[in-house]
């Protein structure tokens, strides 16, 4: 809907003023975790998933990542044959956005001049140097997790993240732990992806 819109499109604009993927810190990911004023998960009840119709394998994937990480915490899911059970729908939305940057970087050159006496020989090298820049461009697709914990009394919890979509697919499992572990809490930061979560 327009308020889950806004909401994707406040976090792009706060992932994009921000790096996806950066050296040395390694894999990193917007996640915001955002509870509705008066309302509490109930961690005791049971989770019923939705699964977007025309979904995706990597949607897919990442809707199975959820329901492994909600089970891991202890949380019961509720199986399609007993989704009536369930207190709460969780559904889960995507949106792509593809982005393409371009740039220049300085690139040193350097080169040797030879140095000649007064018969034209040469006798030495003198080194020179420049700087050249070297344009670049490259394209990435953002893609942007939007969770929500519903009852039959309307939506009690929102969740996001907005991750670069090769990485999301790579570490889906890893990702959507730094959600998960928040369920129920107020956040929201530009979070580093421990990308080795699933050997531990």
């Amino acid at each position: 809907n327009g308020a889950n819109m806004r909401f994707a499109s406040r976090m792009l604009l706060f992932l994009f003023g921000l790096q996806l993927l950066v050296g040395c810190a390694g894999l990193t990911a917007a996640i915001e975790s955002r509870n509705v004023p008066g309302r509490s998960v109930d961690k005791a009840a049971a989770f019923y998933f939705s699964v977007p119709e025309g979904a995706s394998a990597d949607d897919r994937k990442i809707v199975q990542a959820l329901v492994d990480e909600f089970r891991v915490r202890g949380l019961k899911v509720a199986a399609e044959a007993s989704k009536a059970e369930a207190r709460y729908v969780v559904a889960v939305d995507f949106v792509d956005k593809s982005s393409a940057t371009t740039g220049s970087v300085p690139v040193s050159q350097t080169q040797f001049e030879p140095i000649r006496n007064v018969n034209g020989l040469p006798v030495g090298f003198v080194q020179t140097g420049s700087t050249t820049e070297v344009p670049y461009a490259a394209d990435y697709r953002v893609r942007t997790v939007h969770v929500s914990l519903s009852t039959s009394e309307g939506v009690v919890w929102n969740g996001l993240i907005v991750s670069e979509a090769n990485a999301l697919s790579a570490h889906s499992r890893c990702i959507v732990r730094e959600l998960v572990r928040r369920l129920g809490v107020d956040y929201n930061a530009q979070t580093r992806i421990d990308i080795a979560c699933r050997n531990r």
